[in-house]
This record gives structure tokens, C-alpha cells and sequence, in this order.
């Protein structure tokens, strides 16, 4: 049975969900894109924040609330699809650590994006793909292209700043992602 995902009207299993979504990177020619139910969960948990109906900002020393029921399905889901490696839940995964750095939860923040980043190499996104071919015809639309260098650099960039963060980065030492040729 569908249940409904945190009142967006989606079910975990409809046709703008991950585990129904029949490519990773959704571009297609002539059809709508539809948005996975995890990386919709995940954009709402971020802006839940600048939601003037949302929770309150919390008191002084308290953990801020807004998002935490768009948060807690989009885990619910990631439970399930994470085994299936997709751009879309890297995007999702970027944003779900973008949020927990939002609240001060550095540690889970840091997996989040430790996730996002191993799932990125998995899907070769850190790889240059333009001549990639199939049967000789190009793997990747320019589109698609431009969306695999975008996750691949916000995993660089959230990765970095993470790290920096909490003390895992010494740019004097070799950083963590050395493996990967695409030009950033």
C-alpha cells in the first residue's frame, strides 16, 4: 500500500519516486522531468527553513525543528534506494548534508556527503564522460554531461568544506578525492 510522503501528495512508490525512476540522470527528450520523491523530500527539508509557515527559529542552544518530518521520509526512502546508485540521490544526499550543516549536526553532515561522494565515484561522475560511447553513439547529452560535472563539483566543494570544517582536511597533505580527471 502507498502512503503518502509528508503531505506532497506523494506516494514512496509513485512515478516521481526514486525507485520507480527508469534513468539516473531522468533527461529526456519530449517528456516532462520528474522529480524522485527523495530529492524532492530532501530540497523541502532545506526549505523548510525559509518557510514563513514553518517552525519558529529555535531558542539559543536548541537544535532548529523546520524540516524534520521532510527529513525522516527522505531517510526512509534512502533506506531503500541507496543500494541503487543514481545522480538524483547523490543531489539528494548533497542536500540532505547541506541541511544537517544548516542545524550544527557536523558529524551526520559529514556522512551524508561522505555518502554522496562515494556514490558520485560509483556512477563515474568524477571521470570525464565526453567521449563516452554506446554502439558508437554518444553515452551522455550535453545536458546530462553538464548535469554529471555539477554534482561531481558540489560533492568537491561539500566535501571540502566538511572537511575543513571538522577538522579532516589538511591541504597540506593530499586531499581525500584525488582520483578523478575531470577538470574542476
Amino acid at each position: 500500500m502507498a502512503r503518502n510522503v509528508a503531505g506532497t501528495g506523494l506516494a514512496a512508490n509513485s512515478p516521481m519516486s526514486e525507485a520507480s525512476s527508469p534513468s539516473g540522470s531522468q533527461a529526456s527528450v519530449g517528456r516532462p522531468q520528474r522529480l524522485p520523491t527523495l530529492l524532492l523530500l530532501a530540497m523541502f527539508s532545506v526549505a523548510a527553513r525559509y518557510s514563513s509557515s514553518g517552525a519558529p527559529p529555535p531558542e539559543p542552544g536548541q537544535m532548529w525543528t523546520a524540516g524534520d518530518s521532510y527529513m525522516e521520509d527522505a531517510k526512509a526512502i534512502l533506506d531503500s534506494t541507496y543500494a541503487q546508485s543514481r545522480p538524483s540521490t547523490c543531489q539528494a544526499l548533497l542536500l540532505l548534508g547541506y541541511r544537517e550543516v544548516g542545524i550544527g549536526a557536523m558529524a551526520q553532515a559529514w556522512l551524508y556527503i561522505g555518502m554522496a561522494v562515494r556514490m558520485a565515484q560509483d556512477l563515474g561522475l568524477h571521470r570525464n564522460a565526453d567521449k563516452w560511447t554506446n554502439v558508437g553513439r554518444t553515452l551522455f547529452t550535453p545536458t546530462e554531461l553538464q548535469e554529471r560535472r555539477r554534482i561531481w563539483y558540489g560533492c568537491v566543494v561539500m566535501d571540502k568544506y566538511i572537511s575543513t570544517y571538522i577538522g579532516m582536511f589538511d591541504p597540506c597533505v593530499s586531499p581525500r578525492i584525488t582520483n578523478f580527471d575531470l577538470v574542476l
